[in-house]
């Protein structure tokens, strides 16, 4: 992760992260997930990595939760701190593998994989699964490149940023980390500004889930808690985060749009010559009808439309 002044980032995550408020609205988003493991009588404990100024830490917490954050930025945690939040300054490695194995039923990092080179990313998710008690899982967030604006310009906007994940990357790395089932799902995507036709589908290729997060988990014949596909499918069944969906409605949607201008040009054209005969039928009639038949104009009229 590429080190800049502790303040500096503090003030940039404020300007561009959002409100504290924000993202505890978005945050909220996965709060179906957690009533799944509520109430399966999992042990409720947690550890969020990269926790910042403790967002999901306040939503564990009003929760029920026993959650501990974890955060290298001794100036990024001062809000959670002084709310009383349980928060350990320190590296996200070191915490993790200071934890006994099967000792929590969460891990989670929103907006910190996206920070660690290959290597130390590989290693927080093996570390992760050694330490998720069976049926527990793992929720890591991070900048959609799927969506068009984020892929080619909003992920490069923080300079600590290593190189943009692809869904499919993350999910390969929790399965060869030992997670049984590994799902990606879009989140965070905006209100758009049109519902139906091209516009619509445009918006939805370049705008449709901003961020998506990897959702795995670690599952044994006698666990208690319902296994992640059948969550995923009950509660997030349209949240992809892939962009090929929309791309090809948006396709799909401007050949429909082309083939219908092609066939009502020709439906024109067929009106001019039918107009032309009509036009040229009257050169046969008598100087006083051409005349009167001249004085509306329709042939410059029709000549002038069709140029």
């Amino acid at each position: 992760m590429l080190m800049v002044d502790q303040r500096f980032y503090f003030e940039f995550e404020q300007r561009f992260r959002g409100s504290r408020e924000d993202i505890g609205k978005r945050l909220g988003g996965y709060s179906s997930l957690l009533e799944t493991l509520e109430k399966s009588g999992i042990q409720t404990n947690a550890v969020d990595y990269g926790c910042g100024r403790g967002e999901w830490l306040r939503l564990l917490l009003r929760r029920g939760w026993d959650a501990i954050g974890v955060d290298s930025n001794a100036d990024m945690v001062k809000p959670a701190e002084e709310e009383g939040l349980k928060i350990e300054v320190g590296d996200a490695i070191a915490h993790i593998q200071s934890l006994p194995s099967n000792s929590v039923s969460m891990v989670t990092g929103f907006h910190i994989v996206e920070h660690l080179p290959a290597q130390v990313l590989l290693k927080l998710v093996s570390e992760s699964f050694r330490v998720v008690r069976p049926g527990g899982i793992i929720i890591f967030e991070t900048p959609n490149p799927e969506n068009f604006l984020v892929g080619s310009n909003r992920f490069y906007l923080d300079p600590t940023h290593v190189h943009p994940l692809p869904p499919y990357y993350l999910e390969f790395v929790a399965e060869f980390s030992g997670f049984d089932e590994a799902v990606c799902i879009g989140v965070n995507a905006p209100p758009l500004r049109y519902s139906t036709g091209v516009a619509a589908a445009f918006l939805e290729f370049a705008e449709r889930s901003p961020d998506y997060a990897l959702i795995a988990q670690k599952t044994s014949p006698d666990m208690i808690v319902d296994r992640l596909s059948n969550v995923m499918l009950k509660y997030y069944p349209e949240n992809t985060p892939f962009a090929h969906p929309a791309l090809d409605r948006f396709i799909d949607g401007m050949h429909a749009m082309e083939s219908r201008f092609n066939s009502m040009n020709e439906e024109l054209q067929s009106l001019r010559h039918r107009l032309d005969d009509l036009i040229n039928s009257k050169e046969d009639q008598p100087v006083e009808t051409k005349s009167k038949w001249s004085m509306f104009g329709l042939r410059e009229k029709i000549e002038k439309k069709f140029k």
